[in-house]
Order: C-alpha cells, then structure tokens, then sequence
C-alpha cells in the first residue's frame, strides 16, 4: 500500500488531536471521521488489514481539503497531507474511487472545466516569444479576467509573451486526486507542448501550476529547459 510510504505520519497521527481545532474539512462537518485523529485512525485499522475501504471511508479521505492547517500546526513537525495523497492513490489503486472523483476526472481528461461553471475556455494567441504565460485550469475556465490582467501588465512592461490557443493541462488536479499515472502523463504532454515553443520564461498566476512546474514536474523525472516565475515574482522583478 502506498499509505506505508508515510507510516511515521500515520502512527503519529492516529491518536494526536493537537490541530483538531484548526482542520477544515473536520470544522465544517464535525464529524470524527473528518478530523486527521480520525482519518489516522481509520488508516491505521485500514494498513493492518482490519478493515476495506468502503464508500463512507473513501469519502472520507476525499473530504481533506488539504488545506495544510494541520501540518503549519502540528507540534511535531509531521505532514498528515502527505498521507492523504497516498491514501488516496490507494483508492485508486483498488478502483473505490468516489463517484464524484471520478466525475472530475472525467471533465480533466476530456478538456472541460473541472470547476462549477462554463466550459468556455480563454485561448490566447500561440507564438514563439520569449515568455509563455500558462493559465492554469482555474484561470483559462473560470477567471478570465486574471488572463487578461496579465497581459495589460506584459504589454506595458514591453514583453515579448505568448498563451496556447487551447492550454493542455499540466495534471495538478489529478495528482492531488491520486491519479498519479495520469498526473505524469498530462505533464508529459504539455511539457511536449512547450518545449515546442522554447520559451525563457514561463509565468503563472495559479499557485496549483506554479506548484506543479517546480516540485511535480522534477517528482516526475521532466527537467524544463526554461525558468518558471509566478506573476508576483516577475512584478517584484520589474
């Protein structure tokens, strides 16, 4: 089981309720279950083979926001979100997926919004220049206006820049679902896709992109030829 990747974290947790004051997910049901004591608890009878994941339990570990409350004030320095991540590749793994889970995946593999609202997609003008602003699934669905924020900023700082006409996700979504095989895939494809506009820069404004091209992107094996910015570093920059 992937779980035994954080078995420190897991017997850690399992009867410490330090952050439960802070967790999100447990402060909005309040339900035991939804607090990290809880989900150790359950993860622990789950790693000795006590019990199976069920669609209650499934649901459980789905319900995490991984917000990262329980980890900024955990007294022992441990990261219970690490174990949720694993825990829910094994979710995957033995196909107990949740039917909304997989709904969400669906809309990710099939180029529709994975939020609530529209599917019309931002599509920017795709050339070689020497900056590429990625979206971000979030941005190039939801929030347009961000986009085009951006691009008043690099038009007035004189920037050579360039957006894909039809963006191709970069994985996030998946990998922090437990779809790590497809996580990696998706990247791979649009690291491709870069690559075939060698760009010098890559800028985002979703902290789920920035966070995929520095720390996903090398977990994968994908080493970018290019240096990656957040829109606040390049406005630092400037």
């Amino acid at each position: 089981m992937e779980i035994e990747k954080n078995i420190e974290i897991l017997k850690a947790c399992r009867y410490c309720p330090m952050c439960r004051h802070v967790c999100t997910s447990g402060n909005i049901s309040f339900h035991e279950s939804d607090y990290p004591r809880g989900r150790g608890l359950i993860l622990d009878k789950i790693f000795e083979g006590r019990i199976e994941y069920t669609p209650d339990l499934s649901d459980t570990i789905y319900n995490c926001c991984l917000c990262g409350l329980c980890w900024s004030n955990c007294e022992g320095g441990y990261k219970p979100h690490k174990l949720i991540l694993t825990a829910r590749e094994d979710i995957v793994n033995q196909n107990r997926i949740p039917g909304a889970v997989l709904e969400i995946v669906e809309k990710i593999e099939s180029g529709r919004n994975p939020y609530a609202g529209s599917s019309e997609v931002y599509k920017g003008k795709e050339k070689n220049a020497d900056i590429l602003y990625y979206m971000g699934d979030y941005v190039k669905f939801n929030s347009h206006s961000i986009a085009e924020s951006v691009m008043k900023i690099l038009k007035k700082a004189g920037a050579s820049y360039s957006i894909f006409k039809n963006e191709h996700t970069d994985g996030k979504i998946l990998s922090l679902l437990g779809f790590t095989a497809k996580a990696r895939d998706m990247a791979e494809k649009l690291y491709q896709r870069i690559m075939d506009l060698n760009p010098g820069t890559i800028l985002v404004s979703d902290p789920l992109s920035y966070d995929s091209f520095k720390n996903d992107f090398p977990a994968y094996g994908i080493k970018l030829k290019t240096r990656v910015l957040h829109i606040s570093q390049y406005l630092a920059d400037l």
